[in-house]
């Protein structure tokens, strides 16, 4: 249908759906009574006077999903209508209809309170004005039947459609699901039915079956065959899509009716929510272990990949585009084994989950040369311009004559996948060890909650079954089919229906970052998975399987809608195609960090104090500034044989989806039991042993330079172990002198430049070697004391760590008056060297005066933006799920801004900063990261020529506005 079109009936429903509201006859909500008798109806049809039934049914909690709105009346005769979005409570005794325009995937929610067990008939009246329109009744989050609703011609026309269900006494929520396009609900009753409960089979209409999944334009694409034909075209219909049956008439997948809880939320070993905090179940003590270094000087390595070659090679995997290999004695190949910098969008320096994710070795690597790599490129030509970015999986072939680089331009792209956001990548590339087929995690497509822009509305993409995008997908490189780069493996879970790519795996994803196969037991896939506010998981995979996002944060209950948790009642446990929601082994709090880093099931023989089977893995860290993450441990339930997994989500029981218990591994290397530095990736080494790579960036940027390490799970007895990171002061103390400004001089303008030497220095290594770039760096302060606790910096403004000996730091945008400078000498890992060395200098900085360039004594030249004397601006500032709440800020040129931020996404990091344009990575002015909820404040100048600029987040660049300088 053209969107020309869709307005025209919206328009034609709304009015009237208005007219029958005027039109319609008085009804009542019936209202509970203690002497009511269980025998009689258990609700009434909503038809009478307010008074005249003492019915059985609780209509307190009616609402919509998704997003639809309800017209309704209550007032005593019918006079007059009112209308409200989503919530819509009937009171005790009112009167008046209930009438819901609701559209496809969106439902109409009841609680009922049931005296008596029994069958009872439900019966909706509605209308329909087209053919194969379905209501889907769900009761306490299991779907009881599907029911017809009949073609009625016209919106204001009712018939009654009906289903049989069973109900416990107690109380119950009720769902009614709408399925194909619009329906028009007059009212919902129960009866006591007569006869036995009849479960309704679901039956193709002429048009196809009842796996109804909106989809959107442009997001998959594949990739025209070699010999320039066409393609299977991308689905280009928005709205919904009706699936085809299947030759023997049969609905695939047939939602299930009554199914097991595997949603573990009543586990005692779940993470636990009081407030706004999340706690981990954690059992002590925590297990110790050893780390030695292998490698280091790489700058954000992601993942490492194995050719299985015997040729002992590494590969470890820089987000920043290249590979680097790298042996288990130290050495390090400087020429990159791939290098795809040119391909790839440009990532922000500060944070960014975009990049080279990883690569793959093909199983027959030794004889064909083929290695695959995951990567996000530039949005490709013909996609939604409003879009972020487009993943890109591709296949390489090493160069003939060199095995130690890819030949680039054999590049082939397998598969492309459009990106709505910057976030949310998944990305794990994986060969199973059984099967050899392919595996390729992906994101929901960015942002939060799996709503907004690119997102299905009312179930996102996650659960979308028409979307690749929150999926675990499976591909056979070895073969093509039609219009594809790849094939398809044959025992692909939803082959079987048209409508749901075939790739598909197993769906319900948020961010399946980090993923790796047990190499024993059952060899079932492992998926760390990246949590929102609140939670993090870790999941077994399992063929065909319904995983909790964006209904369950977890193993609880979310509202996307509302961007929190709920409580456990309110959500069902099975996806919205009517399969067991498939909950994780492992949830963490952030007490132990914001992100789940994973993470490998142990088999090798080194760690004494680890059981085999056991699951090690950790989290990225707790701040996003300095490097604070947390190694884990988990342990499978007792008696439980991962050997005995299914392979197959339909033989799953919740006895083998149990959660494990945690406990939290303390690094003997260091005094207090922690890395003190960002956990990347981990992965397990050809002897079963674990590998864990860190640095000392929050994003791909490169400073500190060079931080990025590989080290290695040993014994915590093991000889020789060195402190992770921290790097200590020889040959003495170091003078550390800041030569400009002088103290006590005056600085003219608004930029101060801080001039450091640093002589007799020597910092030394992990490993003992001096003077590694990058090992030691200097951290500036303006107006505040250095930090009073090591690795927590006392900066108001955004500090930059650079390497020493002779460096330059300037601060941009000082407001006039009396302002202190300090540096101090740190080690690597943010803490200071023992002595501390700080050195401290005042300075008066006075506005520049327009016409005059003349610097004061020590002072740099102003810049050419300056602060125009009697010009300010104060703007407020507000970021709430991942918006800002002004689009366009106004300022007079050369104008002093005042930005009062304040950042109420919790435990999300947000900041406020200034570019030219949309494209521009030099920023006019950077704000210092904030983790909400927080506020702060930024001062700085504007741009002294009138313009249209641009703002944005740096850490979710999708939140921008206008900067319009007049």
């Amino acid at each position: 249908m053209k969107p020309i079109h869709r307005y025209l009936l919206a328009a034609a429903v709304v009015a009237v759906i208005l007219i029958s509201l005027l039109a319609a006859p008085t009804v009542a909500r019936s209202t509970m009574t203690d002497d009511t008798t269980s025998t009689a109806l258990l609700s009434q049809s909503f038809t009478g006077t307010p008074a005249a039934v003492p019915g059985q049914i609780e209509a307190e909690d009616y609402d919509t999903g998704g997003q639809g709105s309800a017209w309704y009346d209550r007032t005593p005769g019918n006079q007059g209508g009112a209308y409200r979005e989503d919530d819509v409570d009937i009171e005790a005794g009112g009167s008046g209809n209930v009438i819901a325009f609701v559209k496809s995937s969106e439902w109409l929610t009841y609680s009922v309170d049931v005296q008596e067990a029994g069958d009872y008939l439900a019966t909706f009246r509605a209308s329909s004005p087209w053919n194969g329109r379905e209501v889907w009744v769900w009761v306490d989050g299991v779907m009881k039947a599907q029911v017809g609703v009949p073609n009625t011609g016209s919106f204001d026309t009712y018939e009654d459609a009906t289903a049989n269900v069973t109900l416990p006494a107690g109380s119950h929520v009720v769902r009614l699901q709408f399925v194909r396009d619009s329906q028009n609900l007059d009212y919902f009753s129960l009866e006591q039915a007569g006869g036995p409960t009849v479960t309704p089979t679901p039956t193709p209409t002429e048009t196809g079956n009842v796996t109804p999944m909106p989809t959107v334009t442009g997001t998959i694409t594949t990739v025209p065959t070699s010999d320039g034909g066409n393609v299977t075209p991308t689905p280009t219909t928005t709205g919904n899509v009706t699936p085809t049956p299947t030759s023997d008439g049969n609905v695939t997948p047939t939602p299930t009716m009554d199914v097991s809880d595997l949603t573990n939320q009543a586990s005692p070993l779940a993470a636990m929510i009081t407030g706004d905090q999340s706690t981990t179940m954690l059992q002590a003590p925590g297990v110790p272990i050893g780390l030695q270094r292998v490698a280091g000087n790489f700058t954000s390595p992601l993942f490492v990949a194995d050719a299985k070659d015997g040729s002992g090679r590494l590969f470890l995997v820089d987000q920043n585009g290249y590979v680097n290999i790298f042996y288990m004695n130290g050495t390090v190949i400087d020429q990159p084994f791939l290098d795809i910098r040119d391909r790839m969008v440009n990532l922000l320096p500060a944070y960014d989950e975009r990049g080279l994710i990883s690569i793959a070795f093909h199983p027959n690597f030794s004889a064909n040369g083929k290695v695959y790599a995951y990567y996000s490129a530039p949005l490709r030509a013909g996609a939604d311009p409003s879009w972020n970015c487009t993943n890109r999986l591709s296949e390489f072939t090493v160069n003939q004559s060199s095995p130690d680089v890819v030949d680039t331009t054999t590049e082939r792209v397998l598969l492309e996948v459009d990106k709505p956001q910057t976030n949310h990548n998944g990305g794990i590339l994986l060969f199973g060890p059984t099967d050899k087929y392919l595996y390729l995690t992906l994101g929901d497509g960015g942002r939060a909650d799996d709503t907004g822009l690119g997102h299905t509305p009312g179930i996102g993409n996650a659960q979308d079954l028409t979307k690749l995008l929150g999926k675990v997908i499976r591909i056979d490189v070895d073969t093509m089919s039609e219009g594809l780069q790849y094939g398809i493996p044959a025992d692909n879970p939803f082959l079987s229906n048209a409508s749901i790519p075939p790739e598909i795996y197993a769906y319900g994803f948020r961010n399946p970052a980090f993923a790796s196969f047990d190499s024993g037991g059952s060899n079932r896939m492992f998926i760390a998975m990246a949590g929102q506010n609140l939670f993090e998981s870790v999941l077994v995979l399992y063929k065909g399987g319904a995983y909790p996002w964006n209904i369950r944060e977890g193993t609880h209950c979310f509202d996307p809608a509302m961007n929190r948790t709920v409580a456990n009642t309110t959500c069902s446990i099975t996806s919205y195609a009517g399969q067991p929601l498939i909950g994780p082994v492992v949830e963490l709090g952030h007490d132990v960090g914001n992100t789940v880093v994973g993470g490998v099931v142990y088999r090798g023989s080194n760690l004494t104090s680890l059981q085999q089977g056991s699951y090690i893995f950790g989290t990225w860290s707790n701040s996003f500034t300095v490097g604070d993450g947390t190694l884990l441990v988990a342990t499978p339930p007792a008696g439980l044989d991962t050997a005995t997994l299914p392979d197959d989500a339909a033989s799953l029981t919740p006895e083998q989806n149990a959660m494990w218990t945690t406990s939290e591994l303390a690094v003997a290397n260091n005094a207090n039991g922690r890395l003190n530095t960002f956990v990347r990736g981990m992965y397990e080494g050809t002897d079963g042993e674990v590998l864990v790579l860190i640095n000392q960036n929050a994003g791909p940027g490169i400073t500190p330079q060079n931080s990025g390490e590989v080290w290695r799970m040993v014994d915590a007895n093991t000889p020789g172990l060195v402190p992770i990171g921290n790097g200590s002061a020889t040959n003495g103390t170091p003078d550390v002198q800041i030569v400009q400004p002088v103290d006590g001089a005056t600085v003219t303008g608004s930029s101060v430049d801080v001039s450091v030497d640093v002589t007799n220095f020597e910092i030394v290594d992990a490993l003992g070697s001096a003077n590694v770039v990058g090992q030691g760096h200097l951290h500036y302060f303006m107006d505040a004391e250095p930090p009073t606790e090591p690795g927590v910096p006392a900066v108001t403004e955004p500090g930059t760590y650079v390497p020493t000996i002779n460096t330059t730091y300037t601060w941009q945008n000082v407001s006039p008056g009396m302002h202190n400078f300090s540096v101090e000498l740190v080690n690597n890992n943010h803490t200071p060297i023992e002595p501390p060395v700080v050195r401290t200098v005042t300075a008066n900085v006075n506005p520049a005066v327009p016409g005059t360039t003349t610097p004061a004594t020590g002072t740099p030249t102003p810049t050419a933006t300056t602060t125009i004397p009697g010009l300010n601006s104060s703007i407020d500032l507000t970021a709430q799920n991942l918006a800002f709440s002004l689009s366009e800020i106004t300022v007079q040129a050369g104008a002093q801004v005042t930005v009062n931020f304040n950042n109420m996404d919790a435990n999300i990091p947000h900041n406020f900063a200034v570019y030219t344009d949309s494209s521009a990575s030099t920023a006019i002015f950077q704000g210092q990261l904030v983790t909400g909820p927080t506020t702060t404040t930024y001062t700085f100048t504007a741009p002294s020529t009138a313009g249209n600029y641009f703002f944005r987040c740096d850490v979710h660049p999708e939140m921008t506005g206008t900067f319009v300088v007049t």
